[in-house]
């Protein structure tokens, strides 16, 4: 096999890869562009509302970091997870669901906070 041959292999391989990941992680992709959203909202009323904007604004990206972080560990696992023994891979996985969690976890509680935070109970 030539030089040329095996790069094209690769290639095709990681494109394999990445074809897998957008196919399992589409909604995650679409919650994305909701975040997204929120983050656009989020700086254009800024200027009305600072302090629950900035609030929104750390939730929505922390929550748009975490569907990210998610979608290139998958790629990242399907194009080169043969190479890692098993327990590593493993250990890996249970990681990045832990961070995942942590990540939504915070992004979610900033968003609570930016609506709560500060309002009078009538």
């Amino acid at each position: 096999m030539t030089y040329y041959e095996a790069t094209v292999k690769i290639s095709m391989i990681k494109e394999e890869a990445l074809n897998t990941a957008l196919s399992i992680y589409w909604p995650d992709f679409s919650i994305l562009i909701v975040y997204l959203i929120g983050i656009t909202i989020s700086v254009i009323r800024f200027k009305n509302h600072p302090k629950v904007s900035v609030l929104s604004l750390i939730g929505f990206f922390i929550l748009a970091l975490a569907s990210m972080t998610s979608i290139i560990y998958t790629y990242w696992l399907l194009s080169n997870g043969e190479s890692y023994a098993q327990s590593t891979i493993t250990f890996i996985d249970q990681l990045s669901k832990f961070l995942s969690l942590l990540l939504h976890w915070t992004g979610w509680s900033s968003i609570i906070l930016a609506i709560f935070w500060g309002r009078k109970l009538k």
